[in-house]
């Protein structure tokens, strides 16, 4: 009790003075006097508020991730870096993320940009590190898809069906012809004998 009687003292606040009184008939109520040295400035508690976005997005981010919910940690990330430009941990996942959905251009500018800053991330030169192990699987599978396109036993010969076909049709008529001579000397042979 005693405790709250000092709090109440330094704050200003008397039980007098907290109930109404009535002054010439009228009911007056009688305010504690602020102090403004109390109330902290506009700019820390802009701060505070700044630095309290900051943590919520980038745990809201690593959440996320967890989650595999990758375009929404791009989304949360995104607005962690509308509110500071610098942020390692929002940079990170947005790099991660965008990595995860195959955006591997976006990914590698996101954690360069992440290193020019932050040159000691060890997580960011891991993930770019993945980022560039994933941009030469991805030219190695598209090499092997596209690479003989344009080359005559490649994907770029369309027609290599039809020519297979005709192919075997010029075997099958030689194959028949020889065949048929076969056949016409067997008959003469046996004309000759009879």
């Amino acid at each position: 009790m005693d405790l709250k009687m000092n709090l109440n003292r330094r704050m200003g606040l008397n039980r007098r003075m907290d109930s109404p009184k009535s002054v010439q008939g009228q009911r007056q109520i009688v305010h504690p006097p602020f102090v403004l040295h109390r109330i902290p400035p506009l700019l820390t508690l802009c701060l505070q508020v700044k630095s309290l976005l900051i943590s919520l997005g980038n745990n809201m981010c690593m959440v996320l991730a967890k989650q595999s919910k990758f375009l929404e940690v791009i989304k949360v990330s995104k607005q962690v870096t509308d509110i500071d430009a610098v942020n390692l941990k929002a940079m990170y996942r947005t790099g991660m993320a965008q990595r995860s959905t195959g955006n591997l251009d976006k990914a590698r500018t996101t954690l360069k940009r992440a290193l020019e800053l932050h040159p000691d991330s060890r997580e960011c030169k891991l993930e770019l590190a993945n980022v560039k192990k994933s941009m030469d699987d991805a030219k190695k599978k598209e090499k092997a898809l596209f690479g003989g396109t344009f080359d005559k036993g490649g994907l770029g010969n369309l027609y290599q069906d039809k020519e297979e076909e005709n192919r075997l049709k010029k075997i099958k008529k030689i194959e028949d012809g020889k065949k048929e001579k076969l056949v016409r000397t067997r008959r003469q042979e046996r004309e000759r004998r009879a």
